[in-house]
Parts: C-alpha cells; structure tokens; sequence
C-alpha cells in the first residue's frame, strides 16, 4: 500500500465520519424545534438574570448549535412559544433525563394552559 493510498483511505474515513455527526446534528435540531430548545435552556434557568437579548443569544446560540441572530429574535416570542405542544416535548424530556425540578415547573405551566381551554 503507498503512502498516497492509506491517506486517500484516511481521508475517506475522515468524511464519513464528518457526515455522521452531520447527520447526527440534523436530527438533534429536528426532535427539537428552535423555540422548544430555548425553552429547555429558559427551565433551566440559563443566564435568567440576564435581561439583555443580545448578552442570552451569545449564550443560547452556540449551546443549542443555532443562529445568534434568529436566537436573539426568538426572545420576543419565547413566552407566545408557551404552548400546550411545546410544553408537552419539554415536559418528556425533562421526564427522560430525571430533572424533576424543571419537570414540575413544565407541568405547572401547562396545566395553566389546559385550565384556560
């Protein structure tokens, strides 16, 4: 085997591995919508002292692996995002991953929700 062929095979390897977590990235933003991934950051009290949208996009965006700009938007909107649907998919998660603190908080505020229907 030449030096050129392993390379080309390491290469090769390389790229497939790249298109795996590639892949990977894009069903993680599919389960999860941009505004239901806010939500989760916002139950867990991620940077909730900080009033400023500009200041929480530069913490939120590269952690949820989303644009700054949308993320610095969608703050506006986040409270509007409160929906029973929304609140539903946080709710499991936080059931899936054991955080029963946020669990309660989730269910809380969508029993709010449920009572107003």
């Amino acid at each position: 085997m030449s030096i050129t062929h392993g390379q080309n095979l390491r290469v090769l390897a390389l790229e497939k591995e790249l298109e795996k977590l590639k892949k990977q990235k894009k069903e993680k933003k599919e389960k999860y919508s941009h505004f239901v991934q806010m939500l989760i950051m916002e139950y867990l009290g991620i940077a909730k002292d900080i009033q400023n949208n500009y200041k929480r996009a530069d913490i939120y965006a590269p952690i949820i692996g989303r644009d700054w700009e949308t993320t610095r938007q969608y703050f506006s909107k986040l409270e509007g995002e409160k929906t029973e649907k929304n609140l539903k998919i946080v709710l499991e998660y936080f059931k899936k991953v054991g955080f029963k603190e946020q669990e309660e908080k989730v269910q809380k505020d969508l029993d709010k929700i449920i009572a107003k229907k």
